[in-house]
């Protein structure tokens, strides 16, 4: 992972995934882009899907649920989703970013998990947000969604 701000404004992030040789990079303004194998860029764009029944949703890890005493909010994403899986921290998001995935959540992260994040899902036509639904990769929390599903999952992870 790479991110680089200014001012504290996320400007460019890297997802690179070296053991599939896939990298996903973004610079605001500029648009994400995927990278397999050829290293001929193509543009990365996050899933058209508009039903949270039909989303698959990512998390890095369930038991960090708990240590901010929120499983609760992990058990309603997973009934509300098609499908729930732990295939989390940098490689959730780039399965958000390009399309392969629909939301990626962490209840605990620091700026060096998610410092990437914003620039990348943003360019690929998503949101990312803290817990709260702050643009801001300065927080504890992240989620990354296609945009489309955006407020049902803050709605859904609200106590």
């Amino acid at each position: 992972l790479v991110g680089v701000e200014y001012q504290n404004q996320p400007l460019l992030g890297v997802i690179r995934i070296p053991a599939l040789d896939q990298c996903v990079y973004a610079a605001v303004g500029r648009g994400a882009w995927l990278v397999e194998g050829s290293w001929t860029p193509k543009a990365a764009k996050v899933s058209t899907c508009e039903k949270l029944s039909e989303a698959v949703f990512l998390t890095s890890e369930v038991a960090t649920f708990d240590e901010i005493d929120r499983r609760d909010a992990y058990f309603k994403l997973q009934d509300a989703t098609r499908l729930a899986r732990t295939w989390g921290d940098s490689y959730g998001y780039f399965l958000v970013a390009t399309g392969q995935a629909e939301i990626m959540v962490d209840p605990v992260v620091a700026l060096w998990d998610i410092g990437a994040m914003l620039p990348i899902i943003g360019e690929a036509g998503g949101t990312f947000t803290d817990w709260s639904g702050k643009h801001t990769t300065h927080s504890s929390n992240g989620i990354a969604t296609n945009g489309r599903l955006h407020d049902e999952v803050l709605a859904a992870i609200k106590p």
